[in-house]
């Protein structure tokens, strides 16, 4: 039987970028474009999370907050934008509230200094951070998780665990979180607001119910709850911020982690119609998906290039 062979044709070396293979260009994008992709789905996901609600930091680039200090003030945009839904009953448009925050030396910790409205919907604030001149805090570099503090309730996380940094200190994440609860609408400044309290006594009146502000006439008490109605919750007074946490480790101060309670939202949903989710009080919000985003989009690239 005969074989025949077949006559070997000569090798011959091509560039990878000959006619037979796709341009520079071509070969680029079929190797980025993935990765493009899953950045720009990572990205455009939290927004949808935060369903229709979102707070818009006008001045971030200028504001003069170091990197962790910027990540701490993003997360207490997360917990307030995964408790409010919406703000005037219409889930379809987003409703945003835009707000400039800075930095410098102050004496009182923090603050909104001014306040707009829209409709008799909050709109735009102002908020003043102390730059560490006279206080200090403790900047959390996992805002996500409160694995420097012990568990507590709802509306209060709990206090610093020993040796933890966060003992002794007024926690960031605590107080942008108060500050932003004027913003949306625990404000003496704002039409709803001042309406639901009465000067006088001192009382607000929500949903049918009643509870003590702080104090009287003055601005500043009748945006703040009365810490000695034994409520929980991220807007008692102000000055709790500024004091050891001694008799009453629940209303906050140095050392101590708050957060938003049911009855923050109650309030907020019943003066101004807030749409609020109180089934996420004892969730805590993912943290951006860019960092992920990035992660997932090099696996791509390094997948494409061994295929």
């Amino acid at each position: 039987m005969n074989i025949s062979k077949r006559k070997q044709l000569p090798i011959t070396k091509m560039s990878p970028f000959s006619s037979s293979f796709p341009s520079p260009a071509a070969w680029a994008v079929s190797r980025l474009m993935p990765a493009v992709i899953c950045c720009v789905v990572m990205v455009l996901l939290p927004q949808a999370a935060h369903a229709s609600f979102m707070f818009d930091w006008s001045n971030k680039a200028t504001s003069g907050f170091n990197a962790a200090e910027t990540a701490v003030i993003e997360a207490a945009f997360d917990w307030w934008e995964m408790l409010i839904t919406d703000l005037d009953g219409n889930a379809a448009t987003a409703d945003k509230l835009t707000i400039t925050i800075s930095e410098q030396a102050t004496a009182m910790i923090g603050g909104v200094t001014a306040v707009t409205e829209a409709g008799m919907i909050p709109s735009t604030a102002t908020m003043i951070v102390d730059d560490g001149t006279n206080e200090q805090f403790f900047v959390d570099l996992s805002p996500h998780e409160s694995t420097e503090f012990n568990a507590g309730t709802v509306g209060h996380y709990g206090t610093a665990k020993p040796g933890s940094g966060a003992v002794g200190k007024i926690d960031l994440l605590s107080l942008i979180k108060h500050e932003l609860g004027h913003a949306v609408g625990f404000n003496e400044d704002f039409t709803k607001w001042d309406a639901a309290s009465n000067d006088a006594t001192g009382v607000l009146t929500y949903g049918g119910n009643t509870i003590n502000l702080l104090g009287t006439a003055d601005s500043n008490e009748l945006s703040h709850l009365d810490p000695t109605a034994a409520v929980l919750g991220l807007m008692l007074s102000a000055g709790s911020f500024d004091n050891p946490v001694t008799a009453a480790p629940d209303d906050g101060g140095f050392g101590d982690r708050r957060v938003q309670s049911g009855l923050d939202l109650d309030i907020l949903s019943s003066i101004y119609g807030f749409t609020v989710d109180k089934t996420k009080l004892e969730e805590v919000p993912e943290p951006s998906t860019l960092f992920i985003g990035s992660i997932s989009a090099l696996m791509l690239m390094f997948r494409s290039r061994q295929s």
